[in-house]
């Protein structure tokens, strides 16, 4: 808060310098009172200097203006240059969920996954942790599934759910085993007394669900719009695994009842609205009635109110309604209707919809406000500066002095545009800079830039005429477009003579004259040809070259082939002599060119003034320049009045024709000031390009010239190439990419992974480009979906961040049969710059093992536990607490930076800080044989064994080949080898 003049607090913010037109002009001219006060004295408003400092701070403001809009506005994307799939702006449901953790969360997954792939068989799960003697605390989990119907084939739901916690399991947490529970049926009797005007078929209803409520609660799915809009949150709304179906609360999933009492059962059905009592009441199985111990419900088995309220029944047990001690009669058909309203209500869209589009599930939408557009400043000046888009106003030059002066007047604005263009490229490049700031925060691994600029020639209000400056001056004209035809003319006495047939350029007609001259020589290459006639036919010569095609026709026609054999020795001669003699030749023999195209001046109406017709392209290339020069010049047009009494204008200074007037004109004052309009007229068109475009009409319109260099293409090449040299791209996207990590806690050892990469000194650039990609790949990663899940399950969240890393991500074996692979593999090869998909040599015909590529693998010890295998049958030799709890991470020693102690270092503690807690990793480096120094435990021994584990996946006995690996691993770790 500021006083404002008056001393009163001025609760408008104060005008950023940026924006303070004057207080940027006013430093511009102390800056340059400081630099050039000696050569600039006169710093008012009429000066030149201060006039273009004005459109410079103008410019400022405006860029300072377009960087003040909204940053949703900034960072959307331009439908030209858009770059899907590559952004670094995640949402709250994406960046405050995770993968599941708990067992909660997992209850959760498997609810989510049931509803969104119609497992309708599907009730409900539990996941216990197994208890076992030497097993407790092990990692290992039995998954009980309650299902609808148990009397069917059930093995595809065991099969789904394993599946299910097979793709999002923890690290070092696997399945013991998955068991449908049995169904326990608990039958309830009961005398319930209701309130006055209570419907029995309603009560009854209630009761039931109630029951079968208490003994399996049911899980209400909310609305994740409604718990925003409550107030909580959101990130205890998102907190663990994003759900497709909705909000879950920890409270919906009670744990599994083990025990039902006579005093469960009587509290659900007082609870009931309506029911003023419960009396007689008593709970059993089909077994019989329990006494007051209540029932015990068996490990294996799941509570369920019998008859069961999922299908219909005629009888809903011996559950009697009264009021006022007086039995109800009940309708069984509506009960059952009510109760299938009720279990609908569970899962209707209006209590369980998709995320919505809040604040925490959808970016905000900003509009492209189109920053990079550019208004070039000498679109701004004043008219007399003569820089705009009309050019210099110069009227037609009446003496001499007055051409010359015109002269330097056009020079002097060019010198001033070209100077000007200097600013205009550093403006509007500051326009692309912006434009291009959501690029610069992006994940996209095309973008290998980042300083932006655009040609100043593809802006639709850039500098006016900047292609003619960057044209050097003196290029030759644009060569000849196609369209023009050429014939050779040989002139004879006594009205003889030949012409040729047309050619398509001039070289080739020049060719045909030598054939002419050396065929014409020749009797043999005359042909007398016979013309069609109506009247009496007609004859004349025919030259043909040395394929027997028409080369050239005599101008000569005869009535008989006497009279013309007559001709035929003077042809030859005087064909003769020229090719022998080149004055005959020059003076009798030339190449003419036949245009066929035109050029006009159209007045404002569109109506056409002056024509020319049957021009070349050539001729209709200076066409424009000629009618500019002589048509501003009324002494240049004559008027002749023709023999139907009408006037018409010509233009021809000197007598030499340029084009003729398209209209007649009644009298000699009328064609007078018809040819006082088209002389203004082509005055105004002199420095006006684009009204030239507007009033003069080329057809066809000849072809652009190339560009003389430095012209456009070499303009916009040094462009390029200047930007390049001058832009640190690989730094800089390596700060902006830290930046992004540091968002999420996280960060790359850059110069530990620099000091043990040689690779770093011998290529900087390629070492910083694999560290680039890394990066780009782990914040993609960071927030993901599960990249091996279909659209069912989408919104799982998953990743390499936080909790994420825990779970599976890519493929290897699991003994509960679905092929997985451990998120921590993946992140710690982005952590230490290693190929994601390495390559490895192949050793065929070596003398010696070949140097492996850098790799990394993860290994589960658990996953190679025998859980389900028959007794007697494990490795005794191996104890239990080598499988559970403990990971072994296995990378090759003799592999490029990994014979580094340095690079082992830093793997190592990337290991300690990036692996759970609660789990021990083990390192193992290991080598060739001949490297090791004690047991032959090699890297491709490891290989060999792993690879046959991982193929072990479709067997009927896969364990012989997951012992063997666990027999290797232990082995080295135990003493084999120092890990």
């Amino acid at each position: 808060m500021l006083l404002n003049e008056n001393g009163h607090i001025n609760t408008t913010p104060p005008t950023p310098s940026s924006l303070d037109f004057s207080a940027l002009l006013s430093a511009g001219i102390t800056q340059c009172q400081a630099l050039g006060s000696s050569y600039w004295t006169d710093y008012n408003e009429h000066d030149p200097g201060v006039t273009t400092l004005e459109q410079l701070c103008y410019a400022l403001t405006d860029l300072a203006y377009r960087t003040g809009f909204p940053m949703a506005d900034l960072l959307a994307e331009s439908p030209v240059n858009v770059s899907p799939g590559f952004t670094s702006l995640y949402t709250g449901d994406r960046v405050l969920s995770s993968a599941p953790l708990t067992q909660a969360d997992f209850r959760k997954v498997l609810l989510s996954v049931a509803i969104s792939t119609g497992l309708n068989n599907f009730k409900n799960a539990w996941l216990e942790p197994v208890t076992t003697p030497g097993l407790s605390g092990s990692g290992l989990y039995t998954l009980l599934i309650e299902a609808y119907d148990t009397s069917g084939d059930i093995s595809t739901l065991e099969t789904n759910c394993a599946e299910t916690y097979a793709r999002h399991r923890n690290l070092c947490e696997e399945l013991a085993s998955t068991q449908v529970l049995e169904i326990c049926g608990i039958q309830v009797k009961a005398s319930v007394e209701l309130a006055a005007g209570v419907p029995a078929e309603n009560a009854l209803a209630d009761i039931l669900y109630a029951i079968q409520h208490m003994l399996v609660p049911f899980v209400r799915i909310g609305s994740v719009a409604q718990q925003l809009a409550n107030g909580m949150p959101p990130d205890q709304v998102f907190c663990g695994p994003l759900l497709s179906c909705g909000y879950i609360a920890d409270d919906q999933l009670a744990p599994r009842r083990l025990h039902v009492g006579i005093s469960d059962v009587s509290a659900a059905i007082v609870g009931v609205s309506g029911v003023l009592s419960a009396g007689g009441l008593m709970i059993g199985t089909a077994s019989g009635w329990a006494d007051d111990s209540g029932i015990s419900i068996a490990g294996n088995q799941v509570p369920r109110l019998d008859p069961s309220i999922f299908s219909y029944q005629e009888d809903w047990g011996p559950i009697t309604l009264t009021r006022n001690g007086q039995a109800l009669p009940v309708d069984a058909t509506l009960v059952y209707s009510l109760l299938q309203q009720k279990l609908g209500q569970l899962r209707s869209p209006t209590s369980a919809d998709a995320p919505v589009e809040a604040s925490y599930t959808k970016l905000p939408v900003g509009r492209n406000r189109d920053v990079e557009r550019y208004v070039s400043i000498q679109n701004h000046f004043p008219h007399v500066y003569g820089i705009g888009k009309g050019g210099p106003e110069q009227g037609q030059p009446q003496a001499p002095g007055e051409v010359q002066a015109q002269a330097v007047r056009m020079a002097q604005v060019r010198q001033f545009r070209a100077y000007l263009l200097h600013f205009d490229q550093m403006l509007a490049d500051c326009g692309a800079q912006l434009a291009n700031a959501g690029r610069l925060l992006s994940l996209d691994p095309t973008l290998e830039q980042s300083y932006f600029w655009q040609s100043l020639t593809d802006l639709q209000d850039g500098p006016p005429h900047v292609v003619e400056l960057l044209r050097s001056p003196g290029e030759a004209a644009a060569p000849a477009a196609s369209g023009d035809r050429y014939t050779v003319q040989v002139e004879m006495p006594g009205g003889l003579g030949l012409r040729s047939r047309e050619f398509g350029d001039a070289a080739s007609a020049a060719a045909g004259a030598d054939a002419i001259l050396q065929q014409g020589s020749d009797s043999e290459a005359y042909e007398l040809r016979t013309l069609p006639s109506e009247q009496k036919p007609m004859q004349l010569w025919l030259i043909k070259d040395a394929g027997g095609a028409p080369l050239a026709f005599g101008k000569r026609l005869y009535a008989t082939a006497e009279d013309a054999e007559k001709d035929m020795p003077a042809m030859i001669g005087h064909l003769r002599m020229q090719a022998s003699d080149s004055a005959a030749r020059s003076r009798d023999l030339r190449i003419e060119c036949h245009g066929g195209r035109s050029a006009c001046l159209v007045g404002s109406q569109g109506t056409v003034l002056l024509q020319a017709d049957g021009l070349t392209a050539a001729e209709q290339a200076a066409w424009t320049s000629r009618l500019l020069r002589d048509g501003c010049n009324g002494g240049n047009y004559a008027s002749q009045q023709q023999p139907d009494g009408r006037w018409r204008v010509t233009l021809a200074p000197q007598g030499v024709t340029i084009a003729e007037g398209a209209q007649r004109f009644a009298s000699g004052e009328d064609a007078a000031q018809g040819i006082a309009a088209m002389v203004a007229l082509v005055q105004s068109l002199c420095c006006n390009h684009d009204a030239q475009g507007e009033h003069i009409v080329l057809k066809p319109r000849p072809s652009p010239p190339p560009d003389p260099q430095p012209g456009v293409e070499a303009y916009k090449k040094g462009m390029k190439r200047l930007v390049a040299e001058q832009d640190p791209w690989r730094l800089r996207r390596m700060r902006f990419l830290d930046h992004l990590l540091a968002r999420f806690n996280e960060s790359f050892e850059d110069g530990a992974l620099r000091q043990a990469d040689p690779q770093s000194g011998l290529d900087p650039d390629k070492f910083e480009q694999n560290l680039i990609d890394c990066k780009l790949e782990f914040l993609r990663r960071f927030v993901e979906r599960h990249p091996a899940l279909g659209t069912e399950v989408e919104l799982l969240a998953y990743g390499l961040g936080g909790g994420r890393m825990r779970g599976v991500d890519e493929k290897l074996v699991t003994a509960a049969g679905d092929i997985v692979h451990s998120s921590l593999a993946s992140r710690l090869r982005l952590l230490l710059a290693i190929p994601p998909h390495p390559e490895h040599k192949s050793s065929e015909g070596a003398e010696t093992p070949p140097v492996p590529a850098e790799d990394l693998y993860v290994i589960e010890n658990v996953l190679l536990k025998q859980i389900a295998a028959p007794a007697g049958t494990e490795d005794s030799a191996i104890p239990d607490s080598f499988y559970f709890n403990r990971v072994s991470i296995v990378l090759p020693a003799l592999a490029a930076r990994f014979t580094s102690p340095a690079f082992r270092a830093l793997a190592e503690q990337m290991v300690a800080e990036n692996c759970p807690a609660h789990l021990e990793a083990n390192c193992l480096w290991l080598g060739y044989p001949q490297e090791q120094n004690a047991n032959q435990y090699s890297y491709a021994e490891f290989q060999t064994l792993y690879e046959n584990w991982a193929h072990s996946h479709g067997e009927n006995d896969p364990w012989p080949a997951a012992s063997a690996l666990a027999s290797f691993l232990y082995g080295y770790q135990s003493g084999g080898a120092g890990s």
